[in-house]
C-alpha cells in the first residue's frame, strides 16, 4: 500500500471541498474515517491533517456564489453559440434538478426514464453522495416537458450506456470558467460549478416556500442544513450587483437560451 498515493488523493478531495465551499466536517469525516477502518493509515496522511488544520485555522472559507436562472440561462445561451449541446444540457439538467458538481458530468443516456408524452421523468443519480455512502440509488423528477424534450433530441443518436458529458471532470470545470469569463461575472464572487446547486435550491425555494419540498429534492440529510444553506445564498443573491455591460450580456444571451428550448 503506497500511503503517500493515498494522502496525496485524500488531499486532493480536500482543496476540491474547500474550493466549493462544501462543510469542513466532510473532510474530517473522511480523514476520521479512513484511520478508524484501516488503522494501518493512522499518522500516515500528514499532508491531508496539514490541510484540514489550516483550513480550521482559516474558517470560515469564501463560499461560491450562487447563480441565478438568469445568469445560468445566460450560459446556455453562450453554449449554444459554441454548439457546447451537451454542456447546456447539462447546466439545466443541474439547476432544476438541483445536482452535485459530480452528479451533473456522471450522468448516462439511460438515467432519465419518462412517460410516452415526455411529459413527466424520472433522473436516476447511480453515483451520487449520499447513495454511495449508504448504498441506494437517489432519484430525482423532471415534470419540464421542454427539458426532457431537449434531453431526448441531444441522446438521440447515442447509446444507452453512454455518458452525456464524455469529456469528464476537468473540462467541464474549464468549460464553466470560460462562460464566466466570457459573461463577465466578476472573480471576486467565485463562481464555480457548484454555484449551480446553491443558486438553484434557492430559486426552487422561493418558488414555492416549502423548505422541507427543497431539503427532499435537493437530498439534504436535514432541513437546518438547507436552511443555513438557503439563507446564505439568498442573502448573497440579493446583494448581487454587475456592470451595465454584464448585464446586457446576460439578457442577450438569455434570449438566446430560451428561444432554443421554445
Amino acid at each position: 500500500m503506497d500511503y503517500a498515493d493515498i494522502d496525496a488523493n485524500i488531499a486532493t478531495f480536500v482543496e476540491q471541498l474547500w474550493q466549493e465551499g462544501d462543510p469542513r466536517y466532510w473532510a474530517e469525516d473522511t480523514l476520521s474515517g479512513f484511520t478508524k477502518f484501516i488503522p494501518s493509515m493512522r499518522g500516515n496522511l500528514r499532508l491531508s491533517w496539514a490541510l484540514v488544520t489550516a483550513w480550521q485555522r482559516n474558517e470560515p472559507p469564501q463560499r461560491c456564489a450562487p447563480l441565478s436562472l438568469d445568469i445560468l440561462l445566460a450560459m446556455v445561451g453562450r453554449c449554444v453559440q459554441l454548439q457546447w449541446h451537451r454542456m447546456g444540457l447539462l447546466l439545466l439538467i443541474g439547476f432544476f434538478c438541483l445536482l452535485r458538481t459530480a452528479e451533473m458530468y456522471k450522468l448516462r443516456v439511460s438515467d432519465l426514464e419518462c412517460d410516452k408524452r415526455l411529459s413527466n421523468g424520472v433522473l436516476t443519480l447511480r453515483e451520487s453522495k449520499s447513495g454511495t455512502r449508504f448504498n441506494f440509488v437517489e432519484s430525482v423528477t423532471i415534470n419540464d416537458a421542454s427539458l426532457i424534450c431537449l434531453f431526448r433530441a441531444l441522446t438521440l443518436h447515442l447509446s444507452p450506456g453512454e455518458l452525456i458529458f464524455p469529456e469528464g471532470a476537468n473540462c467541464f470545470r474549464k468549460r464553466f470558467d470560460q462562460l464566466v469569463m466570457h459573461i463577465g461575472l466578476p472573480s471576486s464572487l467565485l463562481y464555480k460549478p457548484y454555484s449551480i446547486r446553491r443558486g438553484a435550491a434557492t430559486a426552487d425555494f422561493l418558488m414555492h416556500g416549502h423548505l422541507s419540498r427543497t431539503c427532499v429534492r435537493g437530498r439534504w440529510a436535514n432541513e437546518k442544513t438547507c436552511r443555513i444553506y438557503i439563507n446564505e445564498a439568498t442573502t448573497s443573491l440579493s446583494a448581487l450587483r454587475f456592470s451595465a455591460s454584464t448585464t446586457a450580456k446576460v439578457q442577450q444571451l438569455k434570449r438566446l437560451a430560451v428561444e432554443t428550448l421554445v
